[in-house]
């Protein structure tokens, strides 16, 4: 290969590396799925399992500290709505999502001392935990990465 084709080689693996990362995230039944798309400190969580950005079911947030990723926890199907999600270190730019069926924070529910308290998204039984960072889940009794 000459140089100017390892050039151009080089440069397309970076271009499609820096795009969006996106990663799907399901319940057990694989009933429900959310699409988490990461551009930089910009994120998105849409309901379903899209390739991109539609028109509505889907909120925009800055990642307050980008270095830092941020913590998605959801649980699947509690009480009467499709899912409850946090997505912790976030603010919303955009909230397009339907407020009958799913419930969207920006940050865990506090105890009585002003302390986040996200045990309920740690332990229940359709519930877990994924970092925008790393990729990974953990805390997870409810997560499917597909």
């Amino acid at each position: 290969m000459n140089k100017i084709s390892i050039l151009l080689l080089t440069l397309i693996v970076f271009l499609n590396t820096s795009c969006a990362e996106k990663t799907r995230l399901a319940s057990p039944d694989k009933a429900e799925t959310i699409t988490v798309i990461r551009k930089g400190a910009i994120l998105y969580i849409i309901n379903g399992s899209k390739n991109a950005v539609p028109d509505t079911n889907y909120v925009k947030l800055r990642m307050i500290s980008v270095d830092l990723g941020s913590e998605i926890a959801i649980c699947w199907q509690p009480e009467h709505l499709e899912w409850d999600l946090v997505a912790d270190g976030t603010e919303i730019l955009i909230n397009k999502l339907d407020t009958t069926k799913y419930k969207f924070r920006t940050g865990f529910p506090l105890d009585g001392r002003g302390i986040p308290t996200p045990v309920r998204y740690y332990s229940g039984a359709n519930c877990g935990s994924f970092s925008t960072y790393s990729g990974k889940v953990f805390r997870n009794k409810g997560i499917i990465v597909e």
